[in-house]
């Protein structure tokens, strides 16, 4: 209850101070269907909403009467529509507004094809704590150079997520080095020094088009032991279960790997 109470997203408790009010106010108690039965109602929810999670919004559907049609935008949070990088929910809001009549005609399967949030489970401090990619057909190098690979991948996404969230030209990586970020919708980025492990440094440039999702980037990583590492990453944020791909060299063995895409 204190942690639902002190959340630092909603002041759920801001009411409380409110004065009575002056006036009798009762509350709408129109019952259901709450619009005309011919006036068309879209109501969109996100899968992953936490303040208004998606079955209130069925049930806000249902109230709104027969003409009213719900959408559940799967792994999207409480705003569906405004920020949409996969231009799903806004297609379907300016397709609305442009002509109600459609709303039972408009296609709106790719609120089912949202890929999932990819998240980090653990934020290794180290080389040796973080888990290797997976080597792929022609791979030469050993573990370390596979953890090179993880963890290069995950300095690149580590910098992509601050930019997206907190949009700015400079930003800093998990455990010091910084980035610069120029352009949009497609994004360029400059890793300084980038550290996702607190002994490894990421050098180098990667390119994130907001509109396809595509990911590419050429990074150089230092590890512990002067192991450096020159590798070339790609992967599409805008695909379901995305995968990337690393090919490059490090020492003198061939590095040829994928991941789950950071």
């Amino acid at each position: 209850m204190r942690e639902w109470l002190t959340s630092p997203v909603e002041e759920y408790d801001a009411c409380i101070g409110w004065p009575s009010p002056r006036r009798d106010d009762p509350p709408i108690r129109t019952e259901p269907p709450l619009v005309p039965r011919s006036l068309p109602v879209l109501v969109l929810s996100g899968g992953l909403d936490s303040l208004t999670p998606w079955v209130g919004g069925r049930r806000v559907a249902r109230q709104m009467g027969p003409s009213a049609r719900w959408v559940k935008v799967e792994n999207t949070i409480h705003v569906t529509a405004l920020y949409d990088p996969f231009n799903c929910a806004n297609k379907l809001v300016r397709q609305f507004v442009q002509d109600p009549g459609r709303l039972r005609k408009l296609d709106a399967s790719c609120a089912a094809r949202i890929p999932e949030l990819r998240a980090v489970g653990t934020f290794p401090r180290r080389l040796a704590d973080a888990t290797p990619a997976a080597p792929a057909p022609g791979n030469a190098t050993n573990g370390r150079g596979l953890r090179l690979a993880a963890v290069a991948a995950a300095t690149v996404g580590d910098a992509i997520a601050r930019w997206n969230y907190i949009p700015d030209v400079n930003g800093v990586g998990l455990r010091g080095g910084s980035f610069t970020a120029t352009g949009d919708p497609l994004v360029s980025f400059r890793l300084r020094g980038a550290r996702f492990t607190a002994d490894t440094a990421v050098d180098g440039t990667a390119t994130w088009d907001t509109a396809s999702g595509r990911v590419r980037a050429v990074v150089t990583i230092r590890g512990p032991d002067k192991t450096v590492a020159t590798l070339r990453l790609a992967w599409n944020d805008h695909a379901r279960h995305a995968v990337a791909t690393v090919t490059g060299s490090a020492g003198r063995t061939r590095v040829a790997a994928r991941l789950p895409a950071p």
